[in-house]
């Protein structure tokens, strides 16, 4: 992977942006989003496949007053169907929560509107010491969009059952090609019921009632792979106080779960399943790319951070500082800058972890110098955006009249955009974007700026 990783970098593609040095380098600045709400003691869809929310809380339940909606979105070319599960599945049912009274059926309240073609998922399963003692899927199709009662009956009740699991998904994950966009399912007071059974267990938090806020921290002007783990209460990129100089470095670890690997990765790009892409501007050709790393590894893992130079789409240059073996303490770094096909007009610096779970890798201070580093900087196109995170408007400082200010999404695309009609700052409405991340280009005259911008659910 680290081969894979590494020519990746190589080939990422550039964007358009005005010179700068490496922000946040040093890695003191910091800011947490809150990405989603997710209903107690559930699993849920939000951030599984791409960066989007797809099961959320509603009022107007038939039972408390809230309830869950499982909604599907499709993103370029990721696919997110919204879903809540009791215990945990991995292609299969593989752990349950407990659960001590037999089982016959499921019972909830339930309501939908599935796209033609599609269709939604109830499931659960029956655990007896370990052995799955009963088990049913349910799919339904259509509209039903007033709330009902529902039973979906096992083909076999389960007697001595000690867990369960129990999902509900807007669209089945077991069947390929069938999702689409909008298909939506709310359910209410979930409950596993047997006629032998006057009152039977409870499942936690079976009315979704409770709801908890999930958020993930990174470094500002950085990106990490933290939202997408966040939901299953791990971190890959995190604050430490350990820090080479100031107040922070950046923290990588390797995790290990569910049978899976994520490497930490942290870039001053974006980031999607096949690593950074985008960066920052930089028309300089400096000499030295330095920094400060620790490393602890796991096994004979190794890391690298680095920098990629590029001019209109083709690689032209790097600098990597390979990190094969344990470093204890601060060890600074110089690597020298190659650039060979002439000025760059971006970069992008990313830093990897290793592939085994458990290695981790500090960096702090990272620098580019010598040569031409910060000439024809212009001051006022580095006024930052804010709030960064946002909901529903950002607000941009210092803009001139005819300025252009532009969205893209992660493919490129160009998906919100505005032209200024005078001097000052601008207040501009986010409403109707999907939830994630975005650059934003501030255009004047012949300059640009860009942005990370992170765009919460409103």
């Amino acid at each position: 992977m680290k081969q894979s990783f590494l020519l990746g970098l190589v080939l990422l593609s550039p964007s358009l942006l005005l010179a700068q040095e490496i922000p946040n380098g040093d890695f003191e600045l910091w800011s947490t989003q809150v990405l989603f709400e997710r209903p107690d003691d559930w699993d849920s869809g939000n951030y599984q496949d791409a960066p989007v929310v797809t099961t959320t809380k509603v009022t107007g339940a038939p039972e408390g007053q809230f309830a869950a909606h499982l909604e599907t979105q499709i993103l370029d070319d990721d696919t997110a169907f919204g879903y809540v599960l009791l215990g945990r599945i991995d292609e299969t049912p593989v752990a349950g929560v407990p659960h001590g009274t037999d089982v016959a059926a499921v019972e909830c309240w339930l309501r939908y509107d599935l796209q033609p073609g599609d269709t939604a998922l109830a499931l659960a399963v029956c655990w007896s010491g370990g052995t799955i003692v009963s088990s049913g899927e349910w799919r339904y199709q259509g509209q039903q969009t007033t709330w009902m009662q529902q039973t979906f009956t096992l083909p076999l009740a389960a007697t001595n059952v000690d867990s369960v699991v129990v999902a509900f998904a807007s669209t089945d994950p077991f069947t390929e090609g069938i999702a689409q966009q909008g298909s939506w399912v709310e359910v209410d007071d979930v409950r596993l019921t047997h006629p032998n059974v006057p009152t039977p267990d409870a499942l936690p938090n079976a009315g979704f009632e409770d709801w908890s806020d999930v958020s993930a921290e990174d470094a500002d002007g950085w990106a990490s792979y933290n939202a997408r783990v966040a939901g299953f209460g791990f971190t890959s990129v995190s604050k430490s106080t350990d820090a080479n100089s100031g107040a922070f470095s950046a923290m990588l670890a390797t995790i290990g779960a569910f049978g899976d690997t994520l490497p930490a990765v942290l870039t001053n790009g974006l980031l999607n399943d096949q690593g950074p892409y985008a960066g920052i501007s930089y028309v300089a050709t400096p000499m030295q790319f330095t920094g400060a790393y620790k490393y602890q590894p796991s096994g004979m893992d190794e890391a690298f951070v680095g920098v990629t130079f590029l001019s209109g789409g083709v690689p032209i240059g790097n600098a990597v500082q390979q990190i094969p073996a344990a470093a204890a303490t601060w060890t600074p770094f110089s690597v020298n800058v190659n650039i060979f096909g002439g000025p760059p007009d971006s970069i992008l610096v990313a830093a990897f972890s290793g592939d085994n779970p458990g290695s981790t890798l500090w960096v702090d201070d990272l620098d580019l110098s010598g040569g031409d580093v910060g000439l024809d900087e212009r001051e006022g196109m580095s006024m930052q955006p804010w709030p960064n995170p946002a909901r529903d408007r950002i607000t941009i400082p210092g803009l001139q009249a005819e300025d252009r200010v532009r969205v893209r999404d992660g493919s490129g695309r160009v998906v919100r955009e505005w032209r200024m009609s005078m001097a000052g700052p601008a207040v501009l409405d986010l409403g109707g974007l999907v939830p994630g991340a975005y650059l934003m280009e501030v255009r004047s005259g012949n300059e640009v700026a860009t942005h990370r911008l992170v765009k919460l659910a409103d």
